[in-house]
């Protein structure tokens, strides 16, 4: 700015002492005042510059004392947050770790909670299963008990019961086998037959003038066979006695049943042919009539 000072002022010099020869004479005498104006200003501001700078100095270094103070501020409280958040990610991470822990202990205690359950059940429908096996063989034993008893009871029966009774017995199980509610001719022959009755020419012809007959009917006319047992039995017997010179109790099959063809009563044809049967399918030729005729009308030889 001195430097700047000294110029105009050498310049000024310079135009006053060659007044004549210098154009600029007039427009600076004009501007004089004007540049002295600016000078002025110029010096001012330089003066203020000059102060600026002498106090920027020491205010740049408080600036910087602070700054850094500042820095170290902000990086401790930057180190506290990095450290705080490292704690809570620390703590979510140990309560994962907590929680994770939690949830597979629940899960264990669950499934084993549920094997427990599972064993139980499988305990409880084994013991079941054991109890329904355990009654179904007492009721099996029960049963064959009862069935041993009921065969033995059979048996006592069967042992005391009469000749009537035994016929009637055999005569009601071979009705079972046939399905029809009522029994044709054909069917209540067939049965009489293989319950060893005698079945006379009289009685057919009763049992046909019947006609088709309900099996309690069936039952109430082999009654009336079996009422004279005993003496059927006694006249047959003497019958044959007859004809055995001998009295050995024994006879030839084809003399026994030439002797029934003749003097029977009014034996049929389908009789006859029955009779032949149970005959040739004995082995011995000489046969007891004795047991011959209780087999017949007693349905036994003893």
């Amino acid at each position: 700015m001195e430097h700047f000072h000294q110029m105009i002022n050498n310049v000024d010099e310079f135009i006053y002492k060659n007044k004549d020869k210098n154009e600029l004479i007039t427009y600076m005498n004009k501007k004089k005042k004007k540049y002295g104006d600016i000078t002025k200003k110029i010096s001012e501001k330089n003066k203020e510059l000059n102060l600026k700078v002498k106090n920027f100095v020491p205010y740049n270094f408080s600036m910087g004392t602070e700054l850094k103070k500042h820095e170290e501020y902000l990086k401790i409280q930057m180190d506290e947050m990095k450290k705080k958040e490292e704690e809570e990610k620390r703590k979510r991470r140990e309560e994962e770790e907590e929680e994770q822990k939690k949830r597979k202990e629940e899960e264990e205690e669950e499934q084993k909670k549920r094997k427990e359950e599972e064993e139980e059940e499988q305990k409880k429908r084994k013991e079941e299963e054991e109890k329904i096996e355990k009654k179904k063989k007492e009721e099996e034993e029960e049963k064959r008990k009862k069935e041993e008893q009921e065969l033995l009871e059979e048996k006592d029966i069967k042992n005391n019961e009469t000749f009537e009774e035994k016929k009637i017995r055999l005569v009601k199980e071979l009705m079972k086998e046939v399905n029809e509610e009522t029994l044709s001719l054909e069917k209540c022959v067939d049965i009489i037959y293989k319950a060893n009755l005698p079945l006379t020419q009289n009685k057919l012809n009763k049992l046909k003038n019947m006609g088709d007959i309900k099996k309690d009917e069936l039952v109430t006319f082999v009654k009336t066979l079996m009422l004279n047992e005993q003496e059927a039995f006694e006249n047959m017997k003497t019958f044959f006695e007859i004809w055995d010179i001998m009295k050995t109790g024994y006879m030839h099959k084809n003399l026994i049943i030439s002797i029934l063809k003749q003097f029977g009563d009014n034996l049929t044809e389908e009789e006859s042919n029955y009779i032949q049967k149970e005959l040739n399918q004995m082995s011995e030729s000489n046969i007891s009539y004795v047991k011959l005729l209780k087999k017949w009308i007693y349905g036994t030889e003893e």
